[in-house]
């Protein structure tokens, strides 16, 4: 479940940031990100996280970066354009196709908010992740060094039809990848309450139309 991030999340958002510190590529530190970068982010509704049995996994953030709004490469008919950042998936949960649902839900709501377009640093260097983009309708716009690393400028038009299409085979690769683990991990999930809240909204006389297909 994604959802927008919360005060009371701040302890448990910084733990997962500092997970991330000293891997390869990673320019995090004790100080950034840190407590003032989530007051930003919170104060904007621009933190999103997702949870699994109420612990938070995974965190996407839409940014706000002057600097890197400036770079020339970005194009001026697809403005505006937001940026997704301080993408960060748990250790325990990495290779699972956590970033790339976290990067949907960030291109959404940025659709959702009137952008025209996303763009992204990655890396030059760093294989995994460009890998990991490159399921997404991305275009190679340019190249800059910031934060003492070596950056490729990606930017991506916020179409309908761009979305839906990446949600799907992300899906599709997630359940492909993961389909025995994710049964093994929600058969004996509890939801009643989940269930009762719904339950309740019926109305008298109404009917429920079951289209789940278990694990896909």
């Amino acid at each position: 479940m994604i959802i927008q991030a919360v005060e009371s999340d701040r302890e448990e958002l910084l733990n997962l940031y500092r997970s991330q510190i000293g891997k390869e590529f990673c320019p995090w530190s004790d100080d950034y990100p840190g407590d003032d970068t989530i007051t930003f982010d919170l104060s904007r509704d621009a933190l999103f996280v997702m949870k699994k049995e109420g612990k938070i996994i995974a965190s996407v953030s839409i940014d706000e970066d002057e600097d890197v709004s400036a770079l020339e490469c970005w194009s001026e008919e697809l403005s505006p354009g937001g940026e997704l950042a301080r993408l960060c998936v748990s250790p325990d949960f990495q290779n699972r196709g956590i970033g790339k649902m976290m990067l949907e839900y960030g291109m959404k709501e940025l659709k959702k908010r009137g952008y025209k377009s996303t763009h992204f640093l990655v890396n030059k260097h760093n294989i995994k992740a460009l890998k990991s983009y490159s399921v997404f309708n991305l275009n190679q716009v340019g190249e800059c060094h910031m934060f003492g690393q070596d950056f490729i400028c990606f930017e991506m038009e916020l179409l309908n039809e761009n979305i839906n299409k990446n949600y799907k085979k992300i899906t599709m690769d997630f359940y492909n990848n993961h389909a025995l683990e994710f049964a093994e991990n929600t058969i004996d999930v509890e939801f009643s309450k989940q269930q009762n809240n719904f339950l309740k909204n019926l109305p008298k006389g109404g009917k429920i139309l079951d289209l789940g297909c278990k694990t896909g």
